[in-house]
């Protein structure tokens, strides 16, 4: 659904760890569209629009006990964090 007053749109979606690699290429697919991925809320993604980008996704689950080494190492590898 698109809000034209926040320039959002949200979908629900059930995501399993399995489904990794699907997410990020839906992401992606979404990227191309116009549409970025700005957070996740209550099993919502949560897109604003911009320009249609060619952008490569990474979904990772979590499990050690840093994240914010986790956070740090993926930027040093030349990625960017997009949401929790």
């Amino acid at each position: 659904m698109f809000n034209r007053d926040t320039n959002e749109i949200k979908k629900s979606f059930d995501f399993y760890y399995t489904e990794l690699l699907a997410m990020a290429e839906y992401l992606e697919q979404k990227e191309k569209e116009g549409y970025r991925l700005k957070k996740i809320e209550n099993k919502r993604l949560i897109f604003e629009k911009c320009e249609p980008r060619d952008i490569r996704y990474s979904v990772e689950i979590f499990t050690g006990s840093s994240y914010r080494e986790f956070i740090d190492s993926c930027t040093l590898e030349g990625w960017e964090h997009v949401t929790t």
